[in-house]
């Protein structure tokens, strides 16, 4: 803007003042935190202000064809043209939803927040993004409570509560959108796959890689694995091509050659003491998974490898023998927090729904699922598992697991992002020092915080 300049004025030149005269090198945990907090509510203002250019430049753009509103921002403020088009959605997502925009000013919530509500109201057609945009106020609210991504999981319950009656619809789509593709990365010689799936075949494939990758992580690390945030990828990475790679026999097998039978599946339903339910994959025939100790920590941090294994014959010995890859491991546990009110009587503002992953499945699809289920209590077991073991057992149980997973999101260290399916159960008073293995003294923790623990000295308290 020739001739004109932008001046940070009130409490944010206030806060732009302070911060210019930190010096960060002497500053303690709480003074960084203040901090932190000062630098989000300038970053909020900025934002806004940037949302509010570009929406001065599209109605420019309107009157003067010549003007290119993404891409005058993107040369004005050095960015990419697809940074520039997020700066563009936001603008379009808080002029319908001006309460979020007074919020984002306010520095009560962040950009991620309205990236997150511009993602719902997508998913949306025009009358139901009109009564979502109408209960800005509540939304607000609970925005300015929730990091952007708790956010986006309660908008999720609110896009499938107002779009529940074409849910079922869409996942027909989905499913005839289905599609593979692969090409090789010209610069690095990788072959990358891209696939997609429809909601409930995603959630299927994914939940068996991740119990195969379970097991994976505390078996001996591949030579090949990376260490840190990259090891999970890695594993699951070979997890698919295990599961992609598992051989049954077909035809007829030679005299006293082992065979093998895939397990029939049943979904297993379980309801917690706080009226959630919890829905699981199972394996109707096989045994509990037993509980091994993974690091050697006395934590049992791991189930039993040959629980969750693929199930495999003896073809590679017998290289004549007709074999087929078989797509999937049918022993795997797939686990749906759902409350109880929900998978009754529907969706409604204050709706559980954590299948472990970013998937959106209609309610009918989770219905049919605890159709065939047996339902039994994750912490309160009417059945009669023990959830509190005392010093009578060292491992977690399965049930003490699944308890884990309808308690925690995510691993229990305070800013951890890591799900708590990719975690392990953790004695906070250490079993090796007494410690009962209660559900009270476990807590899911992930690979790097578990080093933390054993490692670095971290003493934990809940």
């Amino acid at each position: 803007m020739s001739g004109t300049s932008v001046v940070c004025e009130g409490r944010v030149g206030l806060v732009v003042t302070d911060l210019e005269s930190l010096d960060p090198s002497v500053l303690s945990k709480a003074d960084v935190s203040a901090a932190l907090i000062s630098l989000a509510t300038v970053r909020a203002w900025v934002d806004t202000v940037a949302v509010r250019l570009a929406r001065r430049l599209h109605d420019l753009a309107a009157d003067e064809p010549s003007i290119v509103a993404d891409a005058v921002i993107a040369t004005a403020s050095r960015s990419s043209r697809r940074d520039a088009a997020q700066i563009s959605r936001r603008a379009k997502t808080l002029t319908a939803v001006p309460a979020f925009e007074h919020a984002l000013a306010a520095g009560t919530v962040s950009a991620g927040h309205v990236d997150g509500m511009t993602r719902a109201l997508a998913k949306l057609d025009e009358s139901q993004r009109v009564l979502l945009a109408s209960d800005a106020e509540r939304l607000t609210e609970i925005a300015s409570r929730c990091t952007p991504e708790q956010f986006e999981r309660k908008l999720k319950i609110e896009v499938l509560r107002l779009d529940a009656g074409s849910g079922e619809e869409r996942l027909t789509r989905q499913r005839r959108a289905t599609r593979l593709r692969s090409w090789t990365d010209p610069d690095t010689g990788m072959v990358i796959i891209h696939c997609e799936y429809d909601p409930d075949t995603a959630l299927t494939i994914l939940s068996r890689i991740d119990a195969l990758t379970n097991t994976m992580f505390h078996d001996p690390t591949p030579d090949t694995c990376p260490d840190g945030d990259g090891k999970n990828d890695h594993l699951r990475a070979l997890a698919l091509a295990k599961l992609l790679n598992t051989r049954t026999r077909t035809g007829t097998p030679r005299p006293g050659a082992p065979t093998n039978t895939p397990d029939t599946n049943h979904t297993d339903t379980s309801q917690t003491d706080t009226g959630q339910t919890n829905t699981g994959q199972t394996n109707q025939t096989g045994a509990e998974p037993t509980a091994v100790d993974g690091d050697g920590d006395g934590d049992g941090d791991s189930t039993d490898p040959s629980a969750n294994a693929p199930a495999t014959t003896n073809a590679d010995a017998d290289a004549d023998a007709d074999v087929t890859i078989e797509l999937l491991d049918n022993r795997c546990e797939m686990i749906i927090v759902i409350d109880l009110e929900t998978i009754t009587n529907g969706l409604h503002h204050h709706s559980i729904i954590n299948n472990g992953h970013n998937i959106d499945l209609p309610i009918e699809t989770y219905r049919r699922m605890a159709c065939t289920a047996n339902i039994i209590p994750v912490v309160l077991d009417s059945n009669g598992v023990t959830i509190d073991l005392g010093r009578t057992v060292r491992l977690a149980t399965t049930h003490q697991r699944r308890a884990l997973l309808a308690m925690y999101d995510t691993c229990a260290i305070p800013g951890c992002t890591i799900s708590s399916r990719h975690c392990q159960p953790h004695h906070i008073h250490w079993w090796t020092n007494l410690g009962p293995t209660n559900l009270g003294n476990l807590i899911p923790i992930c690979s790097k915080h578990h080093h933390n623990v054993h490692e670095d000295g971290w003493h934990l308290h809940l």
